[in-house]
């Protein structure tokens, strides 16, 4: 017998899944160090502003031959606009700040997510394969990735000191728990007659 159609399917849809989802992970594994070398960067770059709105302050008040009352006006809108571009690079500062909790388990839960992605494609690859136990394996797969879905949410949500960019890393996590609810309903609701022939076959 021919490999049911939605077991050919739901395995493609693992196994890309699993895949993407282990590049994913791995990413997070050297994630700190690309923040350590990223928040390197952006300090640079404000200390560059910074160091252009001075000289331009500076330049204003050399080349200021106004009367005393339009200097002082003139000072006063570069301590404005001095205020604005630091109130902005300290909101920009935040949104991108990761504390040292979340560099802690961010790579804990890379190191445990890319195995269970690998695990979640091998199961895909089995179900293609039409092996008796595919089923079961996808099923155990599946919970392994909830499982570890919910912990990531639940650890990170946890961190109360990183910024807006860090607290958006659920996101993903909250989608692949979605498409495992509809990988479960369909293999659930599906004919699976053809592995427990197979079962019979080989006992």
């Amino acid at each position: 017998m021919k490999v049911p159609t939605w077991a050919s399917v739901i395995g493609v849809m693992m196994i890309l899944l699993g895949g993407c989802g282990a590049l994913n992970n791995v990413q997070k594994i050297s994630l700190p160090k690309s923040l350590d070398q990223s928040s390197g960067i952006f300090n640079e770059i404000t200390r560059g502003i910074e160091e252009v709105a001075n000289e331009e302050q500076k330049r204003q008040q050399r080349a200021d031959t106004l009367d005393a009352s339009s200097a002082e006006k003139t000072d006063a809108d570069s301590l404005v606009r001095n205020e604005r571009i630091d109130g902005v690079l300290k909101s920009v500062g935040d949104m991108m700040h990761f504390s040292d909790y979340y560099k802690k388990w961010i790579v804990r839960i890379g190191i445990l997510g890319t195995i269970v992605s690998l695990i979640y494609a091998i199961a895909g690859v089995i179900l293609i394969i039409g092996k008796p136990f595919a089923v079961n394996l996808a099923y155990g797969a599946i919970g392994l990735s909830f499982a570890s879905l919910l912990l990531q949410i639940v650890i990170l949500s946890m961190d109360k000191e990183s910024g807006m960019i860090a607290n958006m890393s659920n996101m993903g996590a909250y989608f692949m728990i979605f498409v495992n609810v509809i990988l479960l309903v369909i293999i659930v609701a599906s004919d699976k007659s053809y592995f427990y022939q197979q079962e019979i076959t080989e006992v």
